[in-house]
């Protein structure tokens, strides 16, 4: 008989730390969804990488197309729910860098000097810039994810 090759994926950390809290966070089942710990982290992990796993395998064409729009389906997804939760708009306020967050981060988050979104330049003044997200987006049907989604935040469409 044939033995099944299987990648193993073991992730540790402290409890006290960030990455410890977003583990036990999904480990609590927040969204009440009959959903395995593990098949959270691989929908994650399927979101952010599919795409450049599938190309990199040789896949192409319409193949390649079909799973990108998916995964960025996904994330729009993700995206739309973090701004319905915490009631943050579409529009982007500030420059803004990508950068990990860190727990000395979340930490300064609770003091008094939280920022508002908009971030001052190298000479104090205030940086606001617009970016209109919706120009060159095509129209597209919601998937049942993204219903199901939304209606977890309390958003009919």
């Amino acid at each position: 008989m044939k033995e099944i090759k299987q990648e193993i994926i073991s992730i540790k950390r402290s409890v006290d730390s960030l990455d410890g809290q977003i583990i036990s966070y999904l480990k609590s089942n927040p969204l009440k969804l009959d959903v395995d710990f593990s098949d959270i982290v691989i929908d994650t992990l399927k979101v952010h990488w599919l795409p450049f796993v599938v190309s990199s395998i040789g896949i192409r064409d319409e193949e390649l197309r079909r799973i990108g729009i998916w995964a960025i389906n996904q994330l729009e997804a993700q995206a739309s729910l973090i701004r319905g939760v915490f009631g943050i708009p579409s529009q982007v306020v500030g420059a803004v860098v990508p950068s990990p967050i860190t727990a000395q981060d979340v930490n300064s988050m609770n003091s008094p000097n939280l920022s508002t979104g908009v971030e001052p330049s190298e000479k104090g003044e205030e940086v606001t810039e617009e970016y209109d997200y919706e120009r060159g987006l095509i129209p597209m049907e919601l998937t049942d994810d993204m219903k199901i989604t939304n209606s977890l935040c309390g958003i009919h469409s």
